[in-house]
């Protein structure tokens, strides 16, 4: 059976919900755009084969977080069961499955002017954001990850894909972090942000001169 055969069957048995799945941009996830007969949409997340749970609770836990926030935001849509997530098998493999609301507007990135009203909406929406994240306490806030920049030092295996005077630059970089940076940030409070707002991760209302994140 195709994967999204298999992802439609699993919508249905696990959210009771009938969709039409059309594929959706991601980094290392497969994502789905969820399109019921009666026009409702929501993204259908398949984590990718190694992903933790703890990572996705994370997720959730800072969504839930969130949703009292006046802003136009993602949220977990609990599965028939009342889970926020489940271990599905497809192709053999056992990956999380988790839905969310469709969050409709444009991508920051396809608008060809941005305006002081629009960059100062962004900001504040990304500052309501951080203040909420900081009430979210997971063990997996402090995950050694690529998208965690207090773990700059991951990147060092990657230096030698760097060519010609740059690379020494870059590795010179990364061992003074780990000497000097990384001992004084651990003396300093910590809390959970917003790391990759990206003008193709935040949508705006539309695209007339009101255009606001």
């Amino acid at each position: 059976m195709h994967t999204s055969d298999t992802l439609t069957a699993l919508l249905h048995t696990h959210y009771a919900i009938q969709a039409q799945l059309s594929k959706l941009d991601g980094d290392r996830d497969d994502n789905y755009l969820a399109t019921c007969i009666s026009g409702e949409k929501f993204v259908l997340k398949l984590m990718h084969p190694n992903c933790e749970t703890n990572n996705v609770n994370l997720q959730c836990k800072a969504m839930q977080n969130l949703a009292h926030l006046p802003l136009d935001l993602p949220q977990v849509i609990p599965s028939r069961h009342s889970s926020l997530y489940t271990l599905v098998e497809v192709d053999g493999e056992l990956r999380i499955l988790w839905l969310l609301k469709w969050c409709e507007g444009v991508l920051l990135g396809h608008l060809a002017h941005h305006d002081a009203a629009l960059q100062n909406s962004f900001g504040a929406a990304l500052a309501q954001l951080d203040i909420a994240l900081q009430s979210v306490e997971h063990p997996a806030t402090y995950s050694q990850s690529q998208w965690n920049l207090t773990a700059a030092s991951l990147s060092v295996p990657y230096l030698d894909s760097i060519i010609g005077p740059h690379r020494q630059q870059a590795r010179e970089s990364l061992e003074y972090f780990s000497k000097h940076t990384l001992p004084a940030l651990h003396t300093l409070p910590h809390g959970l942000i917003h790391n990759d707002a990206n003008d193709y991760n935040v949508l705006v209302s539309d695209i007339d001169d009101n255009a606001r994140v």
